[in-house]
Order: structure tokens, then sequence, then C-alpha cells
């Protein structure tokens, strides 16, 4: 079955003729037993009759094996087929776990080539920021791979936002490998697969061996895999201030925890008031201070020291902790995606039980964060109305925009070859999710819960009913306890019950 998706904002995917994928479920605690043998039916293009190239996209828990498939299965199945394979990642930190993984079991011969004994065939680990983006030198480079894995492949649209070449970085990788296996992975692809697929379908939109036979296509090619699997059990609690939170760190001591801030200034200011209030040791991580040793011994041994381990995004994705002393986990406001990287930083055991703290935001944040996406918005379609021949006219928006200090400027534009001030496509869908996003909680907010019922949806708990720190309520009394069933109940989770 064919279908065509009409997408107006970038002229580079106007009418795409798009493959409808096959949506395959299950619920595995390690991925390959989900996918089981399929990875043998990848394969790139016209190594069978009337066949395309494959497109595969993994939606899979972190902690549930997506890199040791690679390693371990599909790697020796391309080797033994005399193909290389090509693993891109979005963090050093990922990169560096990814190496270290891969030396324990494979020969190398460099620090980013690898090889099975015996075997010509590599796996190359490198990541998206070390791609070049001349179009010679990068067809060069990917000339030798037939299967190009593409970790935390929603890096492409959750970086748009910062990063604007994202957009050009994946389609000039895809129009450089066109008939290769394209493996995107990511614990949260969140509908990203749509635009994936479609910016892959324009790229290559008749890629059948035999053009007189293009109604027949030997294999399904188009695959999602969904691993709905959630190895924790979690207790969340919602808060709306972080004095909330204070007193049930005081009250946790030797339980780690792990607290993620929407700033770095909110992360300092954190750190300074949990060793004043409560005498535990607290570290704070961000961009500023990735060369300390603290970061080190996070990325290699998964673990920290401290008490509190305060952190940015930075540590979104790219890195695992797998101290099972850190008991306690707080999200600020965010979306599913962020939520759920945050969230799966804490690798678990099946069954685990973690506590789990998420900020409510008022109305005022998320009527600020509102007007901040429209901002944006409204930048990316002032330069797409500006006529691409009218050089004055974009020229004089451009000095407007300089000289008003928009970092808009940077974090959604590049400037192309010709000179054209071109915005980040990547951006334009992202951005269009987050307006949706609060634009829902904004409608729904006097309704109440609107965001808290949202996230328990998140982590598989939608039959619950929020519970808030300091405040359960007899109703709420049969829910916690089911909650606890045969698990020793913590100090601090008394406490709130007899409140």
């Amino acid at each position: 079955m064919r279908t065509y998706i009409i997408i107006i904002i970038n002229p580079i995917f106007l009418a795409l003729e798009v493959d409808e994928m096959a949506v395959r479920s299950f619920c595995e605690r390690w991925l390959v037993n989900g996918i089981q043998e399929d990875y043998k039916n990848w394969l790139p293009r016209g190594v069978e009759g009337h066949q395309k190239a494959s497109r595969i996209f993994i939606e899979s828990p972190t902690g549930t094996g997506k890199s040791s498939f690679v390693l371990n299965k599909l790697f020796p199945f391309a080797a033994e087929n005399n193909y290389n394979v090509l693993y891109l990642t979005n963090r050093s930190a990922l990169n560096q776990q990814m190496r270290n993984t891969v030396a324990q079991k494979l020969e190398g011969k460099d620090e980013v080539d690898f090889y099975l004994p015996g075997s010509f065939c590599r796996l190359t680990v490198i990541n998206y920021q070390a791609i070049s983006l001349n179009p010679t030198a990068l067809e060069t480079f990917l000339n030798d791979y037939a299967y190009i894995v593409f970790d935390e492949a929603h890096f492409f649209i959750e970086d748009s936002l910062f990063n604007a070449k994202t957009g050009l970085l994946l389609k000039s990788v895809l129009d450089a490998l066109p008939d290769a296996v394209w493996i995107f992975l990511s614990a949260t692809l969140d509908g990203s697969e749509e635009l994936l697929l479609a910016a892959a379908d324009k790229i290559q939109p008749n890629n059948l061996v035999d053009a007189n036979l293009n109604k027949v296509v030997f294999k399904e090619h188009c695959i999602v895999y969904k691993n709905n699997y959630q190895s924790a059990v979690y207790t969340p609690s919602f808060f709306r201030g972080i004095d909330d939170l204070m007193l049930v760190i005081n009250r946790t001591v030797g339980e780690k925890w792990l607290i993620f801030v929407s700033s770095i200034q909110r992360g300092k200011a954190l750190q300074q008031r949990i060793k004043k209030e409560t005498g535990r040791k607290a570290v704070f991580l961000s961009s500023e201070n990735k060369a300390d040793k603290r970061w080190k011994t996070l990325s290699t041994e998964e673990r920290y020291d401290e008490d509190v381990l305060i952190t940015t995004k930075v540590l979104d994705n790219g890195v695992n902790i797998s101290d099972k002393g850190v008991r306690h986990i707080v999200i600020p406001f965010c979306d599913q995606t962020e939520f759920m990287q945050m969230l799966g930083r804490r690798r678990t055991d099946e069954g685990e039980r973690v506590c789990l703290y998420v900020e409510v935001p008022t109305i005022q944040k998320i009527n600020t964060l509102r007007h901040g996406v429209a901002a944006k918005r409204n930048a990316i379609n002032r330069v797409n109305s500006v006529n691409r021949c009218n050089l004055n006219k974009r020229n004089a928006l451009l000095a407007k925009m300089w000289e008003a200090g928009r970092k808009d400027i940077n974090s959604l534009f590049y400037i192309n070859e010709a000179g054209d001030l071109v915005p980040n496509f990547l951006a334009e869908k992202k951005l269009k999710q987050l307006s949706d996003f609060y634009g829902t909680l904004a409608a729904h907010y006097k309704e109440g819960a609107c965001y808290e019922k949202t996230v328990l949806t998140w982590i598989k708990m939608e039959d619950s009913e929020p519970v808030y720190l300091g405040q359960i309520g007899s109703e709420d009394i049969i829910g916690f306890l089911s909650h606890w069933d045969g698990e020793k109940i913590q100090m601090a989770e008394w406490e709130n019950f007899y409140k």
C-alpha cells in the first residue's frame, strides 16, 4: 500500500511518496527476544530480487540491550555476509561507553574500527558530530558500509533547537548511503519514525532493482519494532516547590538521589541549599564541568560517590547509572522525550522499585514556554516567507535579527553555500510538537492534574491517581498500599502515608 504525505514546511520534503510501515509490538526484557531472527531479513537494496533496502525503526527502553543486539547479533550476521557496519552515537560519553563495550569482544586496530577475530569486516563507532558535511568526503567515507545504525535517533529532532544542522546532517548521510540498511534506535522515537521515513523515501523514492517490476516488493522493508517493556516499578510523587523535596532529602540518609534541573543557575543554587540545610554531600554536573573527574567516574564506572547528584539535561542520554544506591529520581517539567530519557539514566533490574518525584508546572511557566516556542516559530516563518531571490530583503531580515541579539540565528538557522539563510526543518517539527503539548496543558489547566495524569501514562500508570508530596488523602490509601505490596516501605513514604 502507498500513501502520500504533503509537508509544506520545507521544499526538500514536498509531496513525499511513503511506504506504509509494519508495526510489531512486544514486551520483552531484552530486545533480541522481541526481534528474534528478523534481522536476517534486513538487507541492503538488491540482495534479493525486486527488494528494497530495509528501513528499520526500533523503540525500546533504556537498558534493554539495543547496543548489545547490534554487537552480538547484527554485526556478526553482517560480517558473515562480508558487510561493514557504521554505528553512530550522539554524545561523547555514549560513544566512549560503546567503544569500551565493543573492545571487550572485538579486536580494535584503532579507536574507532573494530573487527571480529579472523574477519576483515569492521564495526566503526563514531559520533554524529564527527561526520563531514562535505558531500564528496562523506560519500567516500560511507561507501564501504552496508548497515548504518543511528543510535539515539531522537537526536536529530531533540537537538534541532540548538544545533541548526541536524536536519542537514540527516539528509547528507542518507543521500550518501541510499542503498544501505538504515536502523534507527531510540528509547523515545515518539513519532519521529514518520519524519525519518519521509526523508528516506524522498531520497530513494523508487529503489527497486527492476524498474519494470516496480509494483513488486519482495519483503516488508519498512518496519517499526516497539518494545513496551518497563523494568522498574515507580512510586511517583508530584511536587510544586523545592521546599517539599528538601524534607524528603533530609529524611532519606543512606539513599542516593539523582536530580535533574532545568538550568545551570537552578542546579548551583540547589547544590548549595542541600549542603546547607541537610549536610549531605551534593555535586552538580553540567556542560561547564564535563572535564571533571566525577564525570569520568560516572561515564566509566556508572556510579557516583556523593549522596546527591544534580545535573542538567547534559546527562539525559549517553550516561548510564547502575548504582543500586540511587533510589530517588527528580525530574523537572518537560515533554515526554526528555522525561523518558532522564528517567532511563538509572538502569534498573526487573521489579526494582524507584521513588520518582515530578515537578508540576504553574500556568505562568507553561505560558512562558508557549511564548518562547511561538517566537521561534515566527522567526522561521518570517525567513520562509522571504523570497529567496530577494537578497536585499533577506539580508535586511538577517541584519535585524542579528542587531536584536536573537539567539535564533545560530540555534535555528544556518547559511548554505549559496548564502541563503536556511531553517532546520527538523526544528520546525519539534517546535510544532512543543506548541501542541504546551497548548493542550494550558487549555486543560483549570481542570486540574492534566500534566500529572499525562506523566502517569508515560510510566504506564494511567489507572492511578496523582499523589503529591505530603498530601496523601484517604481515597488514595488502597492505591498507595498496592504500590508497596510485598515491598519494604521506606521511612519517608511511611511519614507521607501517616500525614
